[in-house]
């Protein structure tokens, strides 16, 4: 009788466990201090502990995970993805100790685990690879003369690990060193290997990877592309197949010739080949993902395959049943991650506890989550807490779909990248398919002000309910100056409204703006709120403190109406953002350099500290021409919430 443990957590534990249970087989979970309340755990027949939070105590304790697979009976580790996915010593740990290692040999995992070897096997093998170096940078001095010879912009990659950690672009000479420092040292803190690459930067490509599947008896089987090109700091939003930026005569080269490297490397396990398609047609590799992908959903969906429960298979020495010809792919899926992180701060994570979750459902829908009310999302881990995944006949079908399911999510306690989803979506370049890996990156600042727009939307249309539904008042035939505390903003504006049968029409006056909204109560005990542009849908219900909380699709604002007099003026006025000042902690963090001193003059815009949260870096830059004052000397090292103190600006005088 087989038995399982997965060396993972959150919902790649459960996607996992589904399999497992689909064949009978039990499963042992492990768990870090900081995952007791997920699901992952709660929902385990057998669960263990295994250390404190930061995964180093933890998910990445190899000897206390093989030693917790002995004691509990199992006879093989499924390594999930992330983590020690993709870590050959521990594969070899593993076989060693007499247990099954879900995944591919520890030989061939080395041989495509560095990015390095891959690209020179790839190179033999006659697979296109971008301009770059088959050997890790040696010393710093190293970088300029190979970015001169590649020409600005160029990549530094860390050559362990992936999933957009360890990667830095390059666009002049003055950020080289700064560049290579943080790409070893991310790589470093995230694989245990400082090694770093050096490649040309495609600027404009999309993100195209194709599935395989290889057994242990010399079959192999590709199961399609994916277009992974929906981008933010090289990790990867949005994920679909088919990709409308393939041709049937691409994949008729590329795919034949990517199941002869499996064949003949002795790849024995699910994999991943990925590429960059320039503007001009030309396919440039990657990377090979030895493991299970997040993405692999829309493959499942779209091929009617369980390819956790293929792998698994094929782990135990069972031989590949399906033939090629078998495979065919039905419809159009998208997959989106679900983030813990602040859009309109440069998606920086924004780990904190959930409120309120509350997953879509619906035929052809795939949630894969973990998180339940009142769970602490972690500041150790990857900011992804659920993926949601669509299939239709169409891709235009699927966007649709995928709105109404993102619609329907309920995310509160922390920013999230919901309403970031659902505005790119309806982007024309995203309906159009154009979107490339630097699309967001280039239109950062459009995106950050359409997304203020639909928030401001969201707010004056919870104020309109709110108005609605103040039981002291009337018909209000004249402009009535009212004030509303709306999450932490206040709002001065005027109103006047007419009840109605069912509802009311309230029209609000914001900075010489006219906003006519018309309330509604529906049977189902919801409320719906139209504009000439408009409709949402949602609930609204009393809280404490007068407040009202209006939930409209995926949107949840507390709302506080006041008559002019009742709140203090110096209240009503939004905090206007100083130049300098105290310099506070955007989140949950640990701060790993500190590249200032006390009374030290910078420059606006002058990097100040690096802050690390949920395995990325994070840049804290000045805003001003300043000067450093307040600077503790215990802060390198230390760990931080978020709105902790870290140091204060001094403006300077022009």
């Amino acid at each position: 009788m087989h038995k399982v443990l997965i060396a993972n957590r959150g919902e790649v534990a459960l996607r996992v466990k589904r399999s497992l249970d689909k064949m009978g087989i039990p499963c042992v979970m492990v768990y870090s201090s900081a995952d007791r309340g997920s699901r992952h755990v709660t929902e385990a027949s057998e669960a263990y502990w295994i250390g404190e939070g930061p995964s180093s105590q933890s998910y990445l304790n190899q000897d206390l995970i093989l030693e917790t697979a002995r004691n509990s009976g199992c006879d093989a580790i499924h390594p999930g993805y992330g983590f020690l996915a993709e870590n050959a010593d521990f594969a070899e740990k593993v076989i060693q100790s007499g247990l099954v290692f879900i995944g591919p040999n520890p030989q061939v995992m080395r041989l495509f685990g560095s990015k390095i070897s891959a690209r020179t096997e790839m190179v033999q093998r006659g697979v296109p690879v971008a301009p770059g170096l088959n050997r890790p940078i040696a010393e710093p001095s190293e970088i300029l003369a190979l970015a001169k010879e590649y020409g600005f912009p160029v990549l530094l990659k860390a050559s362990g690990g992936g999933g957009g950690k360890g990667m830095r672009i390059v666009r002049g000479e003055s950020e080289l060193l700064q560049a290579f420092e943080q790409c070893s040292r991310e790589a470093m803190n995230s694989f245990g290997d400082p090694r770093v690459f050096i490649e040309k930067y495609l600027e404009v490509a999309h993100h195209i990877e194709f599935q395989v599947l290889g057994d242990k008896h010399g079959n192999a089987l590709h199961f399609g592309h994916r277009e992974c090109s929906a981008q933010r700091r090289h990790q990867k939003l949005i994920e679909e197949t088919p990709s409308p930026n393939v041709s049937e005569e691409e994949l008729k080269e590329l795919l034949p010739l990517l199941v002869r490297v499996v064949k003949e490397t002795g790849y024995d396990s699910l994999g991943t080949f990925e590429f960059l398609k320039s503007e001009d047609g030309k396919y440039a590799f990657l990377e090979m993902n030895t493991r299970l992908q997040v993405e692999h959903s829309v493959t499942e969906m779209t091929y009617g395959v369980d390819l956790v429960e293929m792998q698994i298979r094929v782990a135990y020495g069972e031989p590949l049943v399906l033939k090629q010809e078998q495979i065919k792919q039905t419809g159009h899926a998208i997959e989106c991650r679900i983030c813990a992180e602040d859009c309109l701060a440069d998606f920086v994570p924004s780990p904190g506890k959930l409120l309120e979750y509350k997953a879509p459902t619906g035929l052809d829908l795939r949630i894969d989550d973990f998180a339940v009310t009142g769970f602490e999302i972690p500041m150790h881990y990857d900011p992804m807490i659920a993926k949601i995944t669509v299939c239709r006949g169409t891709r235009e079908a699927s966007i649709v779909a995928m709105d109404k399911a993102l619609s329907e999510l309920c995310i509160h306690g922390f920013p999230h990248n919901v309403l970031f989803h659902r505005m790119l979506l309806k982007h024309p370049d995203f309906l159009g398919g154009s979107i490339t890996t630097a699309w967001i990156g280039n239109n950062l600042s459009s995106l950050k002000s359409e997304l203020l727009k639909i928030h401001q939307q969201f707010k004056i249309a919870a104020l309109a309910v709110a108005i609605a539904q103040e039981k002291n008042w009337g018909d209000i035939q004249e402009r009535y100056p009212l004030y509303a505390r709306l999450g932490e903003d206040w709002l001065h504006f005027s109103a006047r409204r007419k009840m109605e049968k069912g509802g009311c029409q309230v029209e609000i006056l914001i900075d010489n703006q006219n906003h006519l909204m018309d309330v509604f109560y529906l049977e189902s005990g919801q409320v719906q709120v139209i504009s000439p542009k408009m409709c949402w849908r949602g609930n609204s219900f009393a809280f404490l403190d007068e407040h009202l909380v209006v939930e409209l699709e995926s949107t949840r604002i507390n709302v506080k109406l006041m008559r002019p007099g009742s709140v203090p003026l110096n209240l009503m006025k939004k905090a206007s953002q100083s130049a300098g000042g105290a310099i506070v902690s955007p989140i949950n963090g640990k701060i790993l350099k500190v590249e200032v001193k006390d009374g030290m003059a910078v420059a606006k815009g002058q990097l100040l500290l690096i802050l690390e949260a949920m395995k990325m870096e994070n840049e804290i830059r000045s805003p001003v021409d300043a000067t450093v004052v307040g600077l503790s000397d215990s802060l390198l090292g230390s760990t931080v919430g978020k709105g902790d103190f870290l140091l204060e600006l001094k403006p300077r005088e022009n």
